[in-house]
């Protein structure tokens, strides 16, 4: 497996791992870092990313980034668009998943995702192990399912 993890721009606290098998044209994209920053525990996942929309769904996860770290709600059911001025094709839909396909997702895609250690003044706390994912689904791949055996 092919793994490349994309560096956030400088003002994102945040990580963003792109998953791809070599040669494959479908592959998933993840956040880590967002849930040390935001108080909500919130991480964020992309699947079945197209190769050619990593640059659309890379901002689009930047932007969510951004919006956590001034303090606003990410929520499912919110619509955000991959990228400012486009059709309909590229708005998704933010979804919320259960707990026990979180932990799935934790377990098996989002592998950087763990507990962190942030001090806030005199205190310190750890953030990580109940980190909820939330996935951002294009608007076409609704209603989704993910089989998670």
């Amino acid at each position: 497996m092919q793994v490349e993890a994309m560096q956030a721009e400088r003002d994102h606290p945040h990580d963003i791992w792109v998953i791809f098998e070599p040669e494959a044209e479908i592959g998933f994209m993840y956040t880590s870092g967002l849930a040390a920053v935001a108080a909500s525990n919130i991480e964020l996942i992309a699947l079945d990313v197209q190769r050619h929309s990593v640059p659309s769904f890379s901002n689009c996860l930047n932007f969510l980034g951004s919006r956590l770290k001034e303090g606003h709600a990410i929520l499912p059911g919110q619509k955000v668009m991959r990228e400012a001025g486009t059709t309909q094709d590229y708005m998704n839909m933010i979804v919320g998943v259960d707990e026990s396909t979180n932990r799935y997702l934790l377990d098996n895609y989002a592998l950087q995702v763990g507990p962190v250690t942030v001090s806030v003044g005199k205190y310190t706390v750890k953030v990580g192990d109940d980190v909820n994912l939330l996935l951002v689904v294009p608007m076409d791949k609704l209603p989704f399912r993910l089989s998670n055996g």
